[in-house]
């Protein structure tokens, strides 16, 4: 079972962030905002699970000026 996870670990996050962005295109799209914070709250499940390095290496940059 690991060595699936290995082996497939790029599709397995590249589906992850489809669902994603699909969920987020949805939540933005209905006017409800009981939507907007169950959105926030799987949103900060899988930024635990996958950090956003992108993000913290552009504020590593931006503090130098």
């Amino acid at each position: 079972m690991i060595k699936y996870f290995i082996e497939n670990g790029a599709s397995i996050v590249a589906v992850l962030v489809a669902v994603m962005y699909a969920a987020k295109l949805i939540t933005n799209l209905t006017p409800g905002l009981a939507d907007d914070g169950l959105f926030k709250k799987l949103d900060d499940f899988f930024d635990t699970i996958i950090p956003n390095y992108k993000k913290q290496n552009n504020d590593e940059g931006n503090t130098l000026k």
